[in-house]
């Protein structure tokens, strides 16, 4: 996660435009939060704050100098990184993202310094540039970079106390608190780095807050907090000749995620989260709607300019918007790239068409909810497996739903989905609910509307899922899922599916019940009305082993723990071994290979991926629990 953090008093428009601005920079998928500190406002600051559901406020309830606002806020932070910036500044496109890529990349980068275009008398022409601080190395004077505006790890901003309210040698209240920090963490051995997208603008607003701040200067020492940093530095920032404290920090996973979104649905933007939000708990997650796009090709290609992924989850469903020809020209440029696509949909023939067959080979793994064409892609020598779609969780207040005994979430695209209405409609005595397109009458609209389906479920006594498609190995809809995780009292009644309960583990009598035919499906709705305390039982059952086995949480786990193996090139070329033997000293571990490694006990034991089980079979050594495709980054990391 990125942390914003900003102190404000009385700008509200400002603010408001600042927030906006960090908005439309990251890109969806990010996961981010911001932390406003007010000093007191009575602008309507607070009551727009309170409305912001990505905003985090502290109220001070008064103007206690931006040096403690900008450390409440940065300790309440719970980013990776963490970025103090002022509520009169913008964010230039893409400058969050490139923050975030150069601390990924330099591990001995403790910040980085935004240009701004402020000017002043080092910068007369206000052009983007980053501020200079005074500061001493071996003996010597110089000048180093100093973020006014920047981006900072959090663990190590903690340990330097940020902008130093908290330290009695440094007495400033409004100012210097940007210098401190710098000054701290070049202190520690890191660097203070620049990058060239990484830019604000600088709106310098002339109001009461600024007037305030200023305060009376001595004519002949300037600002009092001026005074108070040199007193604390008075020879400017020490730089230390190394990194005195480890480096905390892992380089993350980056996944470019590119899911489908049905066009004329615009709610799923809004609810659809599940699979992207069980992503970000691993790694840097960068979600592209590859199907709006006006330029694939041109877009694909700069965000892997820009992003540098280490992995691409995408879901395509055919080789017509990301074609072959890209596929191919992604694969010259980024050959260390894991490219997992995941066709989460029935239909075989696009599955295995000629031109999806070519494109899947230059992705490293196919992933399917339809088994019925895994031999197609053993045929074809395509690494493929089974993985299921989990539910989507939905937060808040549920809205205000119809009650009924029996609901059915779908369309009747299909005349066997025509015949189904007729027999649900005819049980006489039952309030049956249909929503969706095609009936002939239905009782609402709930397509990708999680929230809606959730409540149906929950205040209904039944809920029906069918299957369209008997050949198709272990193929049902997200709609299984979703029923069964709602909770309540309604029990499942699922068309039998082959392979359901060897590829999922929900069993038939336990978790649901299924049904073979119309005749049977009508039979056991009558009972299972009839039988409360029974049916409540399997609902129960059912949503209980569904959120603990098919969460997108468990999915995603069961990807890098299990099927990425499929693939054919492993996500580490490293993996990293933590020793848990009693030997005290250096010593010489043996691979497959009679390849030798040195192990210092308590340090990382880096070993190339195929020499990982030799090795642990000797029962002394656990994986490192970090899946970095570049461990080296990792090395020095205490345990």
């Amino acid at each position: 996660m990125l942390s914003i953090v900003s102190g404000t008093y009385n700008r509200r428009e400002a603010l408001q435009n600042m927030v906006e601005s960090v908005r439309d920079t990251l890109p969806r998928g990010i996961a981010y939060e911001l932390v406003i500190v007010d000093g007191g406002s009575t602008d309507g600051t607070l009551e727009w704050l309170h409305e912001q559901t990505d905003v985090t406020t502290i109220e001070h309830g008064e103007l206690l100098g931006a040096i403690k606002a900008f450390c409440d806020g940065a300790k309440a932070a719970r980013g990776k990184y963490v970025v103090l910036a002022n509520d009169d500044i913008l964010f230039e496109k893409g400058a969050l993202m490139a923050g975030i890529i150069h601390l990924e990349e330099h591990a001995l980068c403790g910040g980085v310094a935004f240009a701004d275009n402020r000017k002043n008398a080092y910068n007369t022409t206000g052009k983007h540039q980053v501020q200079m601080m005074p500061a001493e190395y071996n003996g010597k004077y110089m000048g180093v970079r100093y973020a006014q505006v920047g981006m900072f790890r959090k663990w190590l901003g903690d340990k330097v106390g940020w902008w130093g309210a908290d330290d009695p040698e440094f007495t400033a209240k409004t100012y210097g608190g940007d210098n401190y920090l710098s000054s701290r963490i070049w202190e520690l051995g890191y660097t203070i780095d620049e990058h060239p997208d990484c830019k604000v603008d600088d709106l310098v607003i002339q109001d009461e807050l600024r007037e305030i701040n200023h305060g009376p200067a001595n004519e002949h020492e300037g600002h009092p907090d001026t005074v108070a940093y040199y007193q604390r530095y008075p020879k400017g920032a020490i730089l230390s000749k190394e990194p005195l404290v480890a480096q905390e920090d892992k380089r993350s996973l980056r996944i470019l995620y590119m899911p489908i979104y049905e066009r004329g649905h615009a709610i799923q933007k809004v609810q659809k989260h599940g699979l992207r939000d069980a992503l970000s708990k691993i790694g840097w997650v960068y979600e592209w709607d590859y199907m709006d796009s006006r330029s694939v090709d041109t877009e694909m290609l700069s965000i892997l300019t820009c992003f540098q992924p280490d992995m691409i989850l995408s879901q395509l469903h055919a080789a017509d918007v990301v074609t072959v020809q890209l596929a191919r020209k992604i694969r010259q440029s980024y050959k260390k790239l894991l490219w997992v696509n995941w066709n989460g949909d029935y239909w075989p023939d696009g599955l295995t068409s000629e031109k999806m067959l070519a494109l899947l080979g230059y992705i490293n793994l196919q992933l399917v909810v339809n088994g019925g064409v895994l031999q197609t892609y053993v045929g074809h020598g395509i690494p493929a497996a089974y993985w299921q779609i989990g539910f989507e969780e939905t937060f808040g207040q549920l809205p205000d739903v119809k009650q009924h005994d029996v609901v059915f979430l779908a369309n009747a695209y299909h005349p066997q989905r025509k015949e189904l209405e007729t027999v649900l409609r005819g049980i006489e005595g039952v309030n049956v609910g249909l929503y969706g397109s095609g009936w002939e009458q239905s009782d609402g609209q709930s397509l990708y509307d999680f929230s809606t389906g959730k409540a149906l479920y929950m205040n209904a006594d039944i809920s029906i899922g069918d299957n369209m498609y008997p050949d198709a190995y272990g193929f049902v809809s997200n709609r299984l899922f979703q029923a069964l995780a709602a909770g309540g009292e309604a029990m499942l009644l699922h068309q039998h599916v082959p392979g359901l309960e060897k590829l999922t583990g929900l069993k038939d009598g336990v978790h649901y019940v299924g049904w073979s035919n119309f005749e049977d499906l009508k039979e056991k709705i009558l009972y299972y009305l009839d039988h409360d305390a029974e049916r409540r039982a399997i609902a129960y059952a059912g949503t209980d082993y569904t959120r603990k086995y098919h969460s997108f949480d468990a999915r995603v786990k069961e990807l890098f723990e299990n099927l990425l193996s499929y693939a054919d090139k492993p996500l580490q070329d490293m993996i990293g071994l933590r020793y848990t033997g009693k030997q005290p000293k250096q010593f010489s571990v043996k691979g497959l290979s009679n390849h030798r490694y040195t192990c210092t006990p308590g340090q990382v034991l880096f070993v190339d991926s195929v020499d990982v089980n030799f090795i642990m079979r000797t029962g002394v050594f656990q994986k490192v629990a970090d899946i970095s495709p570049d461990d080296r980054l990792a090395q020095g990391v205490p345990n």
